[in-house]
């Protein structure tokens, strides 16, 4: 039959490209390969060694002033990961590690090259300048001309606006993820609240679009931040309204997304539209997958987790509403466990 997820596109045409894609990515050491295991219930004791030993290498290749590498990126990249790897409860060496890297990225607060530095007539009026932003992070190390801002899901951003702010909000979630919830931190999350009423009020563009999945997850993150909330809302489903019919979105990168609309669901936005917006991502990463199970040259553990979210997502919405779906479902993921999963 002919599924709901985009023409042509079937639930076992789904399942043939979540088996590919398990079959080269699930069974790694990778840390995104490990969280993924999680999800599905497969991680085993050998797991719990493996993110010891991931959370060891991560501090361990700490610098002594708190940063990985002295690189913003990286920095926030790290911490965000270990926040995944640890859970709930971290470790009093994860929880001192996290608190040093914290520390170095909150010194790029305010420095020369963030977004909103500066003041003219018209970005005082508009409240985008420093006057009314604050809190926002400079990328670090700077950017050259022409030198794009590259993150570990495969997004990238060009130099300027785009740039600052998507490195700005990566710091900005590293930082709520280890508990600076400071004037600072909810400063900069209210700063981002004014440049999407900004761009939802229709009176121009002064955001960069570019950098709109990477504002939509900072405050999605936030969703403590109740001014926040019915805009981000309202903003989600703006999202969801300008995709395609074939999944992809104009001038944006479908898996990013796709990971923004995957954490809306898990902070509490889901809503029907997103699911529906989820299945059509799916059935797009479904036919665009190359023969290696992955969806461009350089295959990004990063983005090969969520394009394996996205699918479980998908299937696990059409075995819901499918009669016997979900024992289908069970039997494929029997069927597609890593054998050492099966070992422990």
């Amino acid at each position: 039959m002919t599924s709901w997820v985009s023409p042509g596109v079937t639930p076992l045409t789904l399942e043939r490209a979540l088996a590919r894609l398990e079959s080269v990515f699930l069974g790694s050491t990778g840390p995104e390969a490990l969280l993924a295991r999680r999800d599905a219930g497969w991680a085993g004791e050998e797991d719990k060694q493996l993110a010891r030993e991931l959370i060891d290498g991560i501090i361990a290749a700490q610098d002594e002033d708190g940063s990985w590498r002295g690189a913003l990126v990286t920095t926030a990249e790290s911490l965000l990961l270990l926040g995944e790897l640890v859970g709930r409860r971290a470790p009093k060496r994860v929880e001192q590690a996290a608190r040093r890297g914290v520390q170095w990225l909150r010194r790029l607060r305010g420095g020369p090259g963030r977004f909103g530095a500066g003041c003219t007539p018209e970005q005082h009026r508009l409240g985008f300048c420093h006057h009314w932003l604050a809190g926002f992070f400079r990328p670090e190390p700077p950017l050259a001309p022409g030198e794009e801002l590259v993150l570990s899901n495969g997004s990238r951003y060009p130099t300027g606006p785009a740039a600052q702010l998507a490195a700005s909000c990566l710091a900005l979630r590293a930082c709520l993820r280890w508990g600076d919830h400071g004037p600072d931190s909810w400063l900069h999350l209210d700063g981002l609240r004014r440049l999407l009423e900004y761009e939802a009020s229709g009176d121009g563009s002064l955001v960069p679009l570019e950098a709109f999945p990477a504002i939509l997850m900072a405050l999605v993150e936030a969703h403590t931040l109740a001014e926040a909330r019915g805009l981000t809302a309202h903003m989600l489903a703006r999202l969801v309204q300008t995709q395609r019919a074939d999944g992809s979105w104009p001038e944006l990168d479908a898996i990013e997304i796709l990971e923004v609309l995957l954490a809306a669901v898990e902070a509490g936005f889901g809503t029907p539209a997103i699911d529906a917006a989820i299945r059509r991502g799916a059935g797009l990463l479904a036919v665009t997958q190359r023969e290696n199970g992955m969806w461009e040259r350089e295959t990004a553990p990063r983005r090969a987790l969520t394009g394996w979210r996205v699918l479980r997502h998908a299937l696990s919405s059409e075995a819901a509403g499918t009669r016997g779906g979900s024992a289908a479902r069970q039997r494929r993921s029997r069927a597609q466990r890593p054998k050492s999963q099966d070992a422990s």
